[in-house]
């Protein structure tokens, strides 16, 4: 009789993992450029954290990414807030998960790709507002910026996901993912 156990991860999973965690860190520091353009960081957060979902279509993958990344920024000391920047990984993350358990084919497929994109970036309204308000703003401002932020996370973490279906099929054509 076989002995039910939990999945876990497994080794290569979770170098699968770290790599993705690493380049989101990398991506970060690498364009750390003043663009000027508010949400572009989204681009690779959510590029990364998408193949991240799809290379291990395990729950909690892009949680624990996301994680990972956001306690490798905070003690690199990329980002704004501190201890908040792993509030601020931490909600793509939970919400790319989200959508792989509820929106079959993230990862593969470029309309659930691009709409766990979507949802994800949209998540910066609600890490900007606690962060606006940790910092004391009122309440007009931090719906403001929130929302202007938002908007441009949203484009963005599109962009970055419409881009992960293709790199997948090719990762899985050369044997890299199962």
């Amino acid at each position: 009789m076989s002995e039910k156990r939990p999945k876990q991860f497994t080794l290569r999973e979770m170098l699968v993992l770290g790599f993705c965690a690493s380049f989101i860190v990398i991506a970060r520091m690498v364009f750390r450029l003043h663009l000027h353009i508010t949400g572009h960081v989204m681009f690779f957060t959510l590029f990364f954290l998408v193949i991240s979902k799809g290379a291990v279509p395990k729950l909690w993958s892009a949680t624990v990414v996301s994680f990972f990344a956001g306690v490798l920024l905070m003690f690199v000391g990329i980002g704004k807030g501190g201890p908040l920047v792993i509030i601020k990984m931490i909600l793509p993350g939970i919400l790319v998960d989200v959508c792989g358990f509820l929106i079959p084919g993230v990862g593969f497929g470029y309309l659930a790709s691009i709409a766990t994109g979507a949802i994800a970036g949209a998540s910066r309204f609600l890490s900007l507002a606690i962060v606006d308000r940790v910092m004391g703003m009122e309440w007009a401002i931090i719906l403001q910026h929130a929302a202007a932020g938002a908007f441009f996370n949203v484009l963005f973490g599109c962009l970055g996901a419409a881009m992960v279906p293709s790199v997948l099929r090719r990762l899985k054509t050369a044997g890299l993912i199962s």
